[in-house]
């Protein structure tokens, strides 16, 4: 693990992450988010590793399997145990634990012999806010 320091830029790194639980971001959105330069991008890469590296955040696949996006890791949910939902519109990330995703999982696992994997398993649609939006 690596060597944590409580620096400023740290610690606003980690409150940007807490503040948007529900979201997740690519480092350029959160340097943006930050407003830092040229330089500061370089921290932020920096800082996403070690965060990343510690648990603090989790790191995603974004759509189009180019880049990550990243999202604080509550401790109290476990990415690796249920499905995500991902909002094509504004890219929300909402963390699904629901039994019924887990009989569909079962039923493909003893019908089909295919065992989905529930921590990389993201759902695409639209979310309630940007459906109303739309509207």
């Amino acid at each position: 693990m690596p060597k944590s320091y409580n620096t400023d830029q740290r610690k606003r790194v980690i409150d940007f992450f807490k503040e948007n639980k529900e979201h997740h971001f690519t480092v350029n959105q959160i340097a943006d988010r930050l407003c830092l330069d040229g330089s500061g991008r370089s921290t932020v890469y920096r800082q996403i590793s070690n965060l990343l590296e510690s648990g603090v955040i989790r790191r995603f696949e974004s759509g189009d399997s180019r880049q990550f996006v990243y999202q604080f890791a509550d401790l109290n949910e476990d990415c690796d145990s249920h499905y995500h939902l991902k909002c094509v519109k504004c890219g929300r990330l909402i963390h699904m634990n629901c039994e019924h995703l887990k009989e569909v999982s079962d039923h493909i696992k003893s019908e089909h012999d295919f065992i989905l994997g529930s921590g990389r398993g993201i759902l695409y649609g639209e979310c309630v806010d940007c459906l109303i939006e739309n509207r």
